[in-house]
């Protein structure tokens, strides 16, 4: 299935190289391929599940511009308090988000900081939204 994504905006590669130097980290090619094109985007095609359980909702893409409403600055705020190795690329309608964890996809849980696998990679992730 080919995604549409909704209501983003571009962004260049020196906005994905000050996220990467602020927070330390190396972001897939294959997420930074979507995101360049997509910032803050919403996908067509948005259900997903866990190793665990079913049919949850990937929201849209969280911005890497610091001055938008719902960005991964924010995002990585909330989650430095409770896992540093979590990089929050997504989220979700009831304030959870879709992290990267070294190269794999996990889903985060707010309500009782569980953390739940994906995919082993966003390529994955996307090829299993449903």
């Amino acid at each position: 299935m080919n995604i549409t994504w909704k209501r983003g905006s571009k962004i260049d590669e020196s906005t994905i190289k000050e996220v990467e130097i602020k927070f330390g980290i190396t972001l897939p090619n294959d997420y930074k391929s979507v995101i360049i094109d997509n910032n803050n985007a919403r996908p067509s095609i948005n259900t997903f599940d866990t190793e665990s359980s079913t049919e949850h909702v990937f929201k849209k893409l969280l911005s890497l511009k610091e001055d938008d409403i719902e960005t991964v600055y924010k995002a990585k705020k909330v989650l430095s308090k409770i896992d540093n190795s979590l990089f929050p690329f997504a989220n979700d309608p009831a304030g959870n988000f879709l992290c990267f964890k070294g190269g794999a996809v996990v889903y985060w849980l707010h309500e009782d900081d569980s953390i739940l696998k994906v995919a082993n990679s966003f390529t994955e992730f996307i090829a299993k939204l449903y």
